[in-house]
């Protein structure tokens, strides 16, 4: 495989190149199309790296330039809507369909990692070593009262919810606290919080300090959606052929890190995330849809959940929420909706 040198790495937000290549036509190899991208620094983020690196999109003629992202991707949505932003990795569908009630022109155009089933989890629900007996799994009941480090706002409030209403429990019954991430395992250690949601390499490292993972997601939500591509204005009007190539370079992208922590992959992610090789090979990697594919009926039981919280005014039909061109017109056929 070739590679190439990341084409920009972590430049700010508030000083985005001018977008060029509006004409949406390939250009030759001195004028590639301009892509602005806002990328989590979560090991999924690594997808978009690979990109850069294995020249997938100088391939279709795109020089994706990649900027630092908030956790959840939410504060880049205005960029989005005003197509200083082009692209943008994020896992927060809430504030995706709150954006687009409001009149954003923003769609998801693609479903990326998920918490597949009969894989390993890269999030998890994590206990501070003693909280509860290490022979047992834990019940909804374990859980009332206890002081948990996680955002109620988000999916991983879903997610607890969820958990916590097979015991006639919810949310209102737990103490939340929000930390920043880096602050968790302190925390942990401390005994400052008793639990916390996190995603790797945080969640490898607690449990190499000795606490002990207590839920995943897969087993209360399997095959959920954590993450979305999100595109903005300016490759859902002005250039959408662009957006078609930018999507056929992702998604060769996606099936490379689908492959996990090769030696190439390892090579590339340890540029982006700072991780050590020996930490990247040791976490567990997310898995992303090949196709881009989503789950109706799963966006469709969490945007009623978000709705029944007050955290949105209604839910947005899927029409709405997504733009299926783009994966359609690169895989030559619809994606597929339903897929494990």
């Amino acid at each position: 495989m070739r590679s190439r040198a990341l084409s920009t790495l972590f430049g700010p937000l508030l000083a985005l190149a001018a977008c060029g290549g509006s004409d949406g036509g390939a250009g030759s190899a001195n004028e590639l199309v301009k892509v602005e991208v806002s990328v989590s620094a979560h090991l999924t983020g690594a997808v978009f790296y690979i990109g850069v690196e294995e020249g997938y999109f100088a391939d279709e003629g795109i020089e994706a330039v990649i900027h630092p992202a908030t956790e959840s991707g939410a504060t880049s949505i205005p960029s989005l809507d005003r197509g200083k932003l082009a692209v943008n990795s994020m896992n927060s569908l809430i504030a995706i369909a709150n954006a687009i009630d409001q009149g954003a022109r923003v769609r998801i155009v693609a479903g990326t990692s998920y918490a597949a089933s009969g894989r390993c989890s890269p999030s998890a629900l994590v206990a501070r070593r003693g909280l509860f007996p290490e022979d047992r799994p834990i019940t909804p009941a374990d859980l009332r009262g206890k002081r948990i480090d996680i955002n109620p706002l988000s999916s991983e409030g879903y997610f607890l919810d969820v958990f916590l209403a097979r015991g006639g429990l919810s949310l209102d019954d737990i103490e939340p606290v929000s930390l920043p991430i880096t602050a968790r395992l302190e925390a942990l250690d401390r005994g400052a919080i008793d639990l916390t949601g996190t995603p790797e390499p945080w969640l490898s490292r607690m449990v190499e300090a000795g606490h002990r993972v207590v839920l995943t997601r897969t087993e209360v939500i399997p095959d959920f959606q954590s993450s979305y591509l999100v595109y903005g204005s300016r490759l859902l009007d002005e250039d959408r052929e662009t957006g078609r190539r930018f999507m056929s370079a992702f998604l060769r992208s996606v099936r490379q890190f689908n492959e996990g922590p090769t030696d190439r992959n390892v090579e590339i992610a340890e540029k982006f995330t700072g991780l050590s090789p020996e930490e990247l090979r040791r976490v567990c990697w997310p898995v992303m849809r090949p196709a881009g594919e989503l789950r109706p009926p799963q966006i469709l039981a969490f945007q009623r959940w978000a709705v029944d919280h007050g955290l949105m005014q209604r839910i947005v039909d899927l029409e709405e929420l997504r733009d299926p061109w783009f994966t359609e017109e690169t895989l030559g056929g619809a994606a597929g909706e339903n897929a494990p």
